[in-house]
């Protein structure tokens, strides 16, 4: 089968690469794995193939190619390689005659596939599936509203309204959606989708064998992107309270992960008002092939997403640490936001704790910290989750999917 995976990422050997860039190239890899020819569209390339495959921790398949275009969109909209006249003639028409025509195509943007129904070079044969993280209208609207910080709400009502309306007609060139959570399907359905409509949560890098054996030097991890959303703000004051109580020095905090410098300093000042900045470590960004074995040094992973900010991670994502963890065989703490409630069992596989509630969220890591038998249960019941996800067992889901479209195509 050659499939085609087109999504607007930036693959750069410098800065890491972003979660989304980071998942979809190992589930291109995973499909490869399985002798398909995949075409895995980036909008920047890494430095060289050698630099992707250190920072993943693997060698990329033959079978994987890697196809350069230069994104193109209109402001305010999603670049794409198929938007304006010339650029979307030039790089279909140089996809086809390169690389032969694609069985199936898998995007993360509607209007990728959109672009894709609509263009004289393409055929209406080929199944054209999307990969339902969130709405990518709620991306865009955050992204407008940050960049007219005085509009009104009249103009900003109008714009939503203009970008929901859009992505609706946009549903419409999906043959199939693989969805990554239930409040996704939800969503397709008030859009007006009927088409068909399979899970596909978040997958992982092979999982380990066992939990770790050697003592944690942390008591607490964190992993992830250093934002609002994440909630690590409350992470931080549960960590206070766990010293207040105990009176014998707060757990030591280890905060894996990069972004934004003003709110990192926010952080570091605030753990600073709390008493507990010499307990926090910022580890910064870290190359995904580094980061297991920093995981495996934490006694409990923390997953604290607010249930008041981003929408994207708290209602509709399937929370990509969330699995990492359990692959690294660490027990987790996370917030009960339905993107994470929805797909684990609650005291089975996970503990979860009030959203933005740093005395519930202190209250359920003590009860895990002081019970070595139950990080134990939920380390292997976390192992056994994350084998079931893996990025092979993902792209054998795409597979299956992609084969039921292929054998209602005519």
């Amino acid at each position: 089968m050659r499939i085609w995976m087109i999504g607007n990422l930036n693959l750069e050997s410098g800065g890491g690469l972003r979660a989304s860039a980071i998942q979809m190239t190992h589930t291109a890899s995973a499909l490869a794995d399985h002798g398909h020819s995949v075409y895995l569209w980036v909008a920047r390339p890494p430095a060289s193939v050698n630099v992707l495959e250190q920072y993943l921790g693997r060698d990329l398949p033959e079978r994987l190619r890697l196809v350069l275009f230069h994104p193109k969109g209109t402001p305010g909209r999603k670049k794409t390689p198929f938007s304006g006249f010339w650029a979307s003639g030039w790089n279909v028409a140089w996809g086809l005659l390169r690389w032969g025509r694609p069985d199936v195509v898998l995007s993360r943007s509607p209007l990728v596939l959109a672009q894709l129904r609509g263009h004289p070079l393409f055929s209406g044969k080929t199944p054209l599936v999307l990969e339902y993280q969130y709405p990518e209208w709620a991306q865009q609207w955050r992204k407008w509203r940050a960049s007219r910080p005085d509009a009104r709400l009249v103009q900003s009502v109008e714009r939503l309204r203009r970008l929901r309306e859009s992505e609706r007609d946009w549903l419409r060139a999906a043959d199939g959606v693989l969805c990554a959570s239930e409040g996704g399907k939800r969503e397709l359905w008030q859009d007006g989708y009927g088409g068909p409509v399979s899970s596909l949560p978040s997958g992982c890098w092979n999982p380990e064998v066992a939990p770790p054996s050697e003592p944690a030097r942390f008591a607490l991890g964190y992993h992830g992107q250093i934002s609002p959303e994440n909630g690590i703000e409350t992470l931080l004051h549960a960590t206070a309270l766990l010293r207040d109580e105990s009176g014998s020095g707060a757990p030591n905090l280890r905060l894996i992960g990069g972004g934004d410098f003003c709110y990192t300093e926010h952080l570091k000042r605030l753990a600073r008002d709390l008493g507990i900045e010499k307990d926090v470590v910022f580890e910064g960004a870290v190359a995904f092939s580094q980061t297991r074995p920093l995981l495996r040094e934490c006694r409990v992973g923390v997953v604290p997403i607010s249930a008041r900010r981003g929408p994207e991670k708290r209602q509709w994502a399937s929370p990509l640490k969330l699995v990492e963890w359990m692959a690294a065989g660490v027990p987790v703490v996370a917030s009960g936001v339905p993107s994470v409630a929805q797909h684990v069992a609650h005291r089975r596989e996970i503990l979860l704790a009030r959203p933005d509630d740093a005395e519930d969220i202190a209250r359920v890591i003590r009860l895990l910290l002081n019970d070595e038998v139950c990080r134990g249960d939920l380390a292997r019941a976390g192992l056994a989750y994350a084998r079931s996800h893996s990025h092979e067992k993902r792209a054998e889901r795409i597979l299956e999917f992609f084969e039921s479209l292929l054998k209602d195509k005519p």
